[in-house]
């Protein structure tokens, strides 16, 4: 995950687990019974990170310490151009997933993380659709997906302010095989207090199987969607390799829907 001067925050990240090798040895508390608190446990220790602006590998070690997550692969990628003033896609960043080894729950989690960009003094969010309080259209969508199936284990979602309060949510629109995708009310109850100013998705899963995947890249993903005015996300699907999002007002120009532009490559078989 990367994290920046400007209290940037990772768009994805994944958590893998498998077998301990010779010599490793297992850090962290195992996962609660209730995965819902673990997981909120895991977003609240995430956001203090962040706030305290460290810098990707303070988050790596807090992860491994605290909860016995390895990170195997990923990198921060490359950040993603200039907001272009205007309502779009371009006023949020959505980063490069990574992937650790969970070594307690002996499975894979996957985050996919997003932050809504600066536009002058203001999140592009405040700058660029207006001011009024309450909600901000209807549902917004986000969502991970790998391009491999797997054995799907959990899923979990957290949004939060610029400020940095939490909200949680447990029930996604949809997950399968390919990954988890959720669509949920973003509102705006204060000038620096809207409910979507970053957040990440969590989707713990096992292999199914290595046979014959020898050099097969694994491509994870994520995709957000922004609405306002009259329109909203109405539902999500997934697919090997892609999240479809319908929306309540089709023919609405008050929506964007974008992928990252930094997929993660993975070769967990070799």
């Amino acid at each position: 995950m990367r994290f920046g001067r400007m209290g940037r925050l990772v768009v994805a990240a994944i958590v893998a687990a498998s077998a301990l090798g010779p010599g490793t040895v297992a850090h962290g508390a195992p996962p609660k019974s209730d995965d819902a608190a673990y997981y909120e446990a895991v977003a609240r220790r995430i956001e203090q990170v962040r706030r305290a602006d460290e810098d990707s590998g303070a988050l790596d070690r807090m992860l491994e310490r605290e909860f016995g997550w390895v990170k195997v692969a990923g990198d921060d990628g490359t950040d993603d151009p200039e907001a272009l003033g205007t309502p779009s896609g371009s006023d949020v960043i959505l980063y490069k997933p990574s992937v650790y080894r969970n070594v307690q729950a002996a499975r894979y989690e996957a985050i996919a993380t997003w932050q809504w960009k600066m536009c002058g003094v203001l999140r592009c969010w405040a700058a660029n659709y207006g001011d009024t309080l309450g909600n901000d259209g209807g549902p917004d969508g986000f969502g991970i997906v790998s391009t491999v199936g797997v054995n799907f284990v959990t899923t979990f979602f957290a949004t939060y302010t610029e400020r940095g309060a939490l909200l949680t949510y447990t029930n996604p629109d949809e997950f399968d095989q390919y990954g988890s995708g959720y669509s949920e009310q973003d509102r705006r109850y204060h000038a620096r207090d809207y409910t979507w100013d970053h957040g990440l998705i969590m989707y713990a899963f096992n292999i199914k199987t290595c046979s014959g995947m020898k050099g097969t890249p694994w491509i994870f993903k994520s995709r957000m969607s922004h609405t306002w005015g009259d329109t909203g996300v109405a539902s999500v699907s997934l697919s090997a390799g892609v999240i479809s999002f319908t929306f309540t007002n089709a023919g609405s120009t008050r929506k964007w829907s974008i992928y990252g532009n930094y997929p993660l490559h993975w070769y967990p078989c070799g």
